[in-house]
C-alpha cells in the first residue's frame, strides 16, 4: 500500500475540473498502482461544513466529483462532536482527541456498521536516560477505541429515577413544563439545560429511561383541566429496587387524575 498525502500537492491542475481531474485519478494513479501492483491510498480534503451540518459525508469531498467517482472506496474522518461527546462522558478539552471513520464509499465489499473510532495517546518513548536528567521523548500515536454502550447512567442512578416519580408523580413529559422530568434529570447528572447539548442529552435519558421500563407515561388531567402526560414508575424494577417498589413506591401511585 502507497500512500499519497495530501492530493492537492500531487497535481497542477484545478480540483474543480472534472476533465482534468479524472486523468489525474484513472491514468495517473491508475498506473502506479497497474505497474507496481500497489493499491493507492490518496488523502483528500473536505470542503467546508454547511450551516447546521454536523459532519461530513462523500459529498463533502473538496472539489470535482469525479474525484469520489473515480476511486474504488472512500473512508471519511469525522472528528467527535459536542453531542457524542456529551453522550460519550468525554470532556470538552478531550473531545478533539476523538475521530470516527467510515466508509463514504464502497465498490468491493458492504457499506456496513457505523464505523470505528480512534483516538490520539501520548507514548513515552524508551529513549531517556534518567542518569543525566535527559528526558525521555513524548510521541503521539492512534489507538482503537470503543464508544460506551448505553446512556451513561449507572444503576444508582436508575434507582434514584424511579424512587423520584414514585414519590412524587407531578412530573411532566413535556420539556416545556416548569415540572419537567428532565430537570431532576439533568440535576443529578450535573447536565447543563440552557444549552442545546445538555437538553438533548436530558431527553435522551428520559427516553431510554422510559424504553428500558423503568419509567411509564400515565394521561391525567392538571389543575386547569387540560390532559397532560405524567411520569411514574415503570413496570420493571430498578435492579436492587425490589424491597423499594413494595413499600415506597407502589403506594404513591396517583389514585386520582388532577394534578398541580
Amino acid at each position: 500500500m502507497e500512500i499519497f498525502d495530501p492530493l492537492v500537492t500531487l497535481h497542477n491542475t484545478t480540483e474543480s475540473l472534472s476533465s482534468t481531474m479524472d486523468p489525474v485519478i484513472r491514468d495517473f494513479f491508475g498506473v502506479i498502482a497497474n505497474e507496481t501492483d500497489t493499491g493507492i491510498e490518496l488523502a483528500h480534503h473536505t470542503r467546508k461544513k454547511a450551516t447546521g451540518q454536523d459532519e461530513y459525508t462523500a459529498a463533502d469531498s473538496r472539489g470535482s466529483t469525479t474525484i469520489v467517482d473515480a476511486v474504488r472506496g472512500m473512508r471519511i474522518t469525522n472528528q467527535m462532536s459536542k453531542v457524542q461527546a456529551e453522550e460519550y462522558g468525554v470532556s470538552e478539552d478531550d473531545r478533539e482527541d476523538y475521530f470516527r471513520v467510515t466508509r463514504g464509499k464502497v465498490n468491493m465489499i458492504r457499506k456496513a456498521g457505523s464505523g470505528k473510532w480512534y483516538r490520539f495517546v501520548t507514548v513515552t518513548l524508551p529513549n531517556g536516560d534518567p542518569d543525566n536528567d535527559i528526558p525521555a521523548d513524548d510521541v503521539g500515536v492512534l489507538e482503537a477505541w470503543t464508544a460506551p454502550a448505553g446512556i451513561g447512567i449507572t444503576q444508582d442512578d436508575r434507582v434514584h429515577f424511579q424512587a423520584l416519580v414514585g414519590n412524587d408523580p407531578t412530573y411532566r413529559e413535556d420539556a416545556r413544563a416548569k415540572h419537567w422530568i428532565g430537570i431532576p434529570i439533568a440535576r443529578r447528572l450535573r447536565l447543563n439545560l440552557s444549552t442545546p447539548v445538555g437538553k438533548k442529552r436530558a431527553k435522551r435519558i428520559f427516553q431510554a429511561l422510559l424504553d428500558e421500563g423503568i419509567r411509564a407515561i400515565r394521561e391525567g388531567l392538571d389543575l386547569e383541566g387540560h390532559t397532560r402526560n405524567f411520569v411514574i414508575p415503570g413496570p420493571v424494577p430498578a435492579e436492587g429496587l425490589e424491597s423499594v417498589v413494595e413499600k415506597k413506591i407502589q403506594p404513591t401511585l396517583p389514585t386520582v387524575d388532577c394534578f398541580p
